[in-house]
């Protein structure tokens, strides 16, 4: 499980159009703001994803992860999390506990050389 976002601002930088023909386009450079997904995989499908355009935080992560997706895994399944602070709040590994599934924090790879 894991979380992501994009901005909706972003314009395409490149285009094509006809060899010898210029390319001409508009853009509304209004900011849009930002849109934030929660989603988990499982064998390259997605279990879930929610979109957002509030931050997420641990409030929001919390409601994701006891609304959402401890309601649709299998038991014994392992939930795999990167080590933002917010991953790790007591009631959240509190819910992930109380339920038939365990979790896991992805380990930091080691900088060698």
């Amino acid at each position: 499980m894991g979380e992501s976002g994009f901005e909706q601002s972003m314009p395409r930088i490149r285009a094509y159009s006809t060899i010898g023909e210029r390319c001409y386009d508009t853009h509304d450079w209004q900011a849009k703001g930002r849109i934030n997904a929660i989603g988990a995989i499982f064998e390259f499908d997605f279990i879930t994803v929610s979109l957002f355009e509030d931050n997420v935080n641990a409030d929001v992560f919390y409601a994701g992860m006891t609304q959402d997706l401890l309601l649709k895994l299998s038991e014994q399944s392992v939930i795999v999390m990167d080590n933002a602070s917010f991953h790790k709040r007591v009631d959240i590994l509190n819910a992930i506990n109380a339920s038939p599934c365990s979790f896991e924090f992805l380990l930091r790879e080691m900088q060698t050389g």
